[in-house]
């Protein structure tokens, strides 16, 4: 034996994990002194010995030797499952890998990580210290441990679907007015079918918790692209705002949701959950279904409040203009014009009506703005002495058309003269 096959034999035997080399006649070629040790058993042994000596017919031919099979055909396999050993009871992590000696694969590499705290804390899950009282989902100490235990999975896997994780945050936006006008009890109810209808569109791999108050958070494992998380989310949003019968009438969620993911976005959990608030944060703000988050949020989420400040100073400083876009016929004459806004910024410059808009809508200021228009387009027309047949139009947003007192503000404008009330 040269120096680096001792250098090797030396990391396999220090290692803490479990280290075995099987060949394709199911018998141990390789062992480290972890597994003789756990055994209880001297490594003469084990080598040489077929797997099922080890750990009876039945356990092999029901489990291992199928893992041991995909192997030899050239795939990853990792798994989590408990294991007697002598004695002890250990929840182990446990990846087979193809071992190739000049491009066939002969072996099968097999590395056992003992992961019973893990494990242990898993199975009490079913207590009540780790359970939602009002709902009955996995609460928030809950959410701690498995998804540490979801990223330990993806660490040690090597495709790329079984590596990535989602968290998903979800506010139920409106239930505090719900509890107000129905009661906490029925409240409560809806927020326990809410968890209900997750669970039941989730995968068995997955997990819904209560978070806190009206927040419930998804944990989606094995995606098999990033894109996937939306996709998940969109549907969620679907089934949480589907409405319910009460009584004489419906009561609908609202709901707003932020998307974090692994490894993308951290290799941390708290760090995971923190991205996904965020992201939620930015959902609610822009009105939106769900928000996935990315490096750049946190600095788009400093530009909309800046903007948001400076629209209110706009007001102030009458920094909005109106222009007016000709509409003509084919033949060349006018038939009318489209009134168009636009913020001439004192340090930005003209700023676009797509930018600042939609900021404008989810504040609530647009109605502000779109009052100030018709105002203002009202009195151009009556500047203009605008001749029998001409018509000037404005775009009004689905915001301003909610508002009762539109039908008002247009007879008032028109019957003043576009002079605004004091």
């Amino acid at each position: 034996m040269d120096d680096r096959d001792r250098t090797y034999e030396y990391i396999v035997n220090t290692s803490s994990d479990f280290i075995t080399l099987i060949n394709k006649k199911y018998e141990y070629e390789v062992v480290n002194d972890s597994y003789c040790r756990v055994l209880g058993k001297k490594r003469e042994e084990i080598l040489g010995h077929h797997v099922a000596r080890i750990w009876g017919n039945s356990r092999f031919e029901d489990k291992i030797r199928l893992h041991l099979d995909k192997c030899f055909s050239g795939r990853d396999i990792h798994y989590i499952e408990e294991f007697d050993f002598g004695p002890e009871h250990k929840y182990m992590h446990v990846s087979y890998y193809p071992y190739r000696i000049g491009g066939e694969i002969t072996h099968a590499l097999v590395f056992s990580h003992d992961i019973s705290r893990m494990g242990q804390m898993e199975s009490q899950l079913h207590n009540f210290e780790f359970r939602d009282s009002v709902t009955g989902l996995f609460n928030r100490k809950s959410l701690d441990i498995i998804l540490d235990m979801e990223i330990e999975k993806a660490r040690r896997s090597r495709g790329e679907p079984d590596r990535l994780r989602a968290v998903i945050f979800i506010s139920i936006a409106n239930l505090q007015e719900i509890n107000l006008a129905h009661g906490y009890d029925r409240g409560n109810m809806l927020l326990e079918n809410s968890g209900i209808r997750i669970k039941e569109f989730l995968r068995q791999s997955d997990y819904v918790f209560r978070y806190d108050g009206q927040e419930l958070v998804v944990l989606l494992s094995n995606l098999a692209g990033e894109s996937d998380s939306a996709k998940v989310a969109q549907k969620l949003f679907e089934k949480i705002t589907m409405p319910y019968r009460s009584d004489r009438f419906d009561i609908t969620l609202h709901c707003h949701m932020g998307i974090s993911l692994y490894p993308r976005d951290s290799a941390d959990g708290h760090e995971l959950i923190q991205s996904a608030a965020k992201a939620l944060g930015e959902s609610i703000a822009t009105s939106v279904p769900f928000c996935i988050y990315d490096g750049e949020l946190h600095n788009r989420a400093l530009d909309k409040l800046h903007m948001e400040s400076d629209l209110y100073r706009a007001f102030e400083h009458n920094q909005f203009e109106l222009y007016y876009q000709p509409i003509t016929t084919p033949e060349g004459r006018i038939k009318g014009c489209e009134t168009l806004i636009r913020w001439n910024h004192p340090e930005k410059g003209f700023i676009r009506p797509d930018q600042f808009i939609p900021v404008a809508e989810a504040n609530g200021l647009i109605t502000a703005i779109g009052k100030w228009i018709i105002y203002r387009t009202v009195e151009k027309i009556r500047k203009w002495s605008v001749p029998y047949g001409i018509y000037i139009s404005i775009n009004l947003s689905v915001r301003e058309f909610e508002n009762e007192d539109l039908f008002d503000i247009l007879v008032h404008a028109m019957g003043k003269g576009g002079e605004l009330p004091r």
